[in-house]
């Protein structure tokens, strides 16, 4: 945990974080590791950063946790395979005093969940190493954003914007390295 000055330019107020790693060999020729993550910041911008009409606060928070498993087939042949999960949560506030009891007030929130897959093969052929694979991401993305012009705190008008997109990515590889010097790699 750290909290820092928030007078400071650029300090975030207050953050928490933790990572968590686990590996195991369940056999000779098997391996299992799985690992976490978690962050947590909010940040009430500080004043010297920020025009004297306008005060902003920021949150976010995050995770990931995924898990591996690794195969090998004798010496030179390993399959590789990932799973993992995680999430990102933002939220800004930011007011505006415009004078006169006006304020604009905004909020910006969004989220990110997202899953990855992995599957890798490596084979050492002697002379060449031969590796290919498959991975792939999708992500679910939900974004909103307010503006609202308030008098005296009441609400007169506002904007609202909200997007949700779920965008697949997928990649195949193959590739073939060979050592042609003691410290070059082709």
């Amino acid at each position: 945990r750290n909290e820092a000055d928030g007078d400071t330019l650029g300090a975030l107020d207050e953050v928490d974080s933790a990572n968590l790693f686990l590996g195991a060999e369940l056999t000779m020729v098997d391996r299992l590791v799985a690992w976490g993550q978690y962050a947590r910041a909010e940040d009430d911008i500080p004043e010297i950063t920020l025009t004297p009409d306008v005060d902003q606060d920021a949150r976010q928070e995050s995770f990931q946790a995924g898990i591996g498993y690794s195969h090998s087939f004798g010496a030179r042949n390993l399959l590789n395979a990932v799973v993992a999960y995680g999430n990102a949560d933002v939220d800004v506030d930011n007011d505006t005093d415009l004078g006169l009891g006006f304020d604009l007030l905004g909020d910006l929130d969004s989220n990110d969940d997202h899953l990855f897959v992995g599957l890798a093969h490596n084979v050492d052929l002697g002379p060449a190493i031969l590796r290919y694979g498959v991975e792939g991401q999708s992500t679910d993305r939900d974004i909103s954003q307010e503006e609202t012009l308030a008098f005296l705190g009441i609400p007169l008008i506002g904007t609202e914007e909200e997007s949700d997109s779920t965008p697949l990515q997928g990649n195949a590889f193959f590739d073939i390295s060979t050592t042609i010097a003691d410290r070059l790699m082709l």
